[in-house]
């Protein structure tokens, strides 16, 4: 039976400030994930840490934070150069054994060691990747509820009557489409999410500019 190939990236992307992702993806990693080493270069939202395996073995990780408007795209991408020296080391290790002690056992070691070691590297970052999701996860739904609380108190501070919003709605639709079957579609969109019907209303002329 074959192991899980070693994963060397991954992309995500979450509907958070990068500059928020950065700050509180560094603090994750230092406080909660346990990662070692941990480097960052805040003028390119670059954060660079080590996984440990077996208290011996690390393995790099790069995760790069790009901007996407008020959105931002998070880049993982996993080393193996110490994990690779460590199979090397201990192939050699083996192989000399063999050799000094004019026996074939210590060869036969060696396959089944390999694959130890690749099955404990792809679980720890398999483990380390699902961690970071679970976080990003995490922290967009957090940010979407603060967004929403905003928009909340700014709407109750909103002195515009829903009738006269709803209609004005309704006439820059039915400008652009010849109907308001859209603006339904849109307000029904976000009365899923768990928006009441008026601020619903409320965050279509929000992000549609309609005063």
């Amino acid at each position: 039976m074959f192991s899980r190939p070693l994963i060397t990236e991954t992309r995500k992307f979450i509907r958070v400030p990068s500059e928020r992702v950065y700050r509180d993806l560094l603090y994750f990693l230092q406080e909660d994930l346990g990662a070692s080493n941990v480097e960052n270069q805040e003028d390119c939202l670059l954060i660079i840490a080590k996984k440990g395996i077996l208290s011996v073995i690390r393995i790099k990780i790069e995760i790069r934070i790009q901007p996407e408007g008020e959105a931002s795209k998070i880049e993982l991408n996993f080393g193996y150069r110490s994990f690779l020296a460590a199979a090397l080391a201990l192939l050699s290790f083996l192989i000399l054994l063999g050799v000094v002690s004019l026996s074939f056992i210590p060869l036969l070691a060696i396959i089944p060691l390999i694959m130890l070691m690749q099955i404990l590297g792809s679980g720890a970052v398999t483990s380390f990747a699902a961690s970071i999701s679970e976080f990003l996860l995490l922290l967009e739904n957090s940010h979407a509820k603060e967004q929403l609380d905003e928009a909340r108190r700014r709407w109750q501070a909103d002195a515009r009557g829903i009738s006269d919003l709803y209609e004005r709605l309704a006439a820059a639709h039915t400008e652009i489409w010849g109907h308001t079957r859209v603006l339904e579609y849109k307000i029904s969109e976000y009365m899923e999410e768990g928006l009441t019907r008026e601020e619903a209303m409320r965050r279509v002329a929000d992000n549609e500019g309609i005063p």
